[in-house]
């Protein structure tokens, strides 16, 4: 297998969904390409928030997911304050678009 050589690889929700659920057609993909990384990719509290969403049915997957954030399988960025302010920005600026995210109220 070969080494990636880039320092930052980024996680998001489709991955790590497929790294926690066994079930996943990707999942050893997945698992093989982290496997071949030089440090733990690196995720962020809405991707985090949204696979245990994707997860919930599944107690054991979302512990792991939980417990992940402690033990350095990936790093979690931190949300700086102002990024509050940046997203109610960005979703008062596509208010007029047609959403078919799962639930807007």
């Amino acid at each position: 297998m070969v080494e990636h050589q880039t320092d930052l690889v980024l996680l998001d929700t489709g991955p790590l969904v497929a790294l926690l659920s066994a079930n996943d057609q990707a999942h050893q993909a997945c698992h093989d390409v982290l496997a071949t990384l030089r440090r733990p990719p690196v995720t962020c509290w809405p991707v985090l928030t949204e696979a245990a969403w994707l997860l919930r049915h599944d107690d054991n997957a979302v512990a792991r997911l939980l417990t992940s954030v402690t033990s350095g399988v990936f790093e979690v960025a931190p949300l700086a304050p102002s990024a509050g302010a940046w997203m109610a920005a960005l979703l008062l600026a596509t208010a007029t678009r047609d959403r078919t995210w799962p639930t807007w109220r």
